[in-house]
Order: C-alpha cells, then sequence, then structure tokens
C-alpha cells in the first residue's frame, strides 16, 4: 500500500530523510520509519523515527521468510 504524503507532510519528514541519507554516507545506512497509532476520538496518525544500521539490519533479517 503506498500512501500519498501532502507537501507538508514531506517537508516534515525531511530532517527524518536528512539523517538516513547522512548516515548512508558515513557508511551505516539506517531505516526511516512510521509507528501508527490511534486515540479513543478514533483519530489515527503515524510518528516517524530513525532506526540505526543495527536495529534496521535485525528488522530486516526478522522480515525474511
Amino acid at each position: 500500500m503506498k500512501l500519498l504524503l501532502t507537501e507538508k507532510q514531506i517537508r516534515d519528514l525531511m530532517p527524518f530523510y536528512d539523517r538516513v541519507k547522512c548516515a548512508a554516507i558515513m557508511g551505516e545506512p539506517g531505516m526511516l520509519i512510521a509507528q501508527i497509532r490511534w486515540n479513543g476520538d478514533g483519530k489515527w496518525w503515524m510518528e516517524p523515527g530513525f532506526l540505526d544500521h543495527e536495529h534496521a539490519k535485525m528488522i530486516t533479517q526478522k522480515g525474511q521468510p
């Protein structure tokens, strides 16, 4: 599934994306992630984050069949 982002969402995510790019340049690629959350009022949102190389590698390997 793909969720299209608004211009504001893209601007808000750029610091996280820049961190991924910088980590890759330094030889320690990471992963941009998002946690989906909701509350009792029926509102849903995603909170972005960054995983370092070792954690991203572990999650990627665990996701393999």
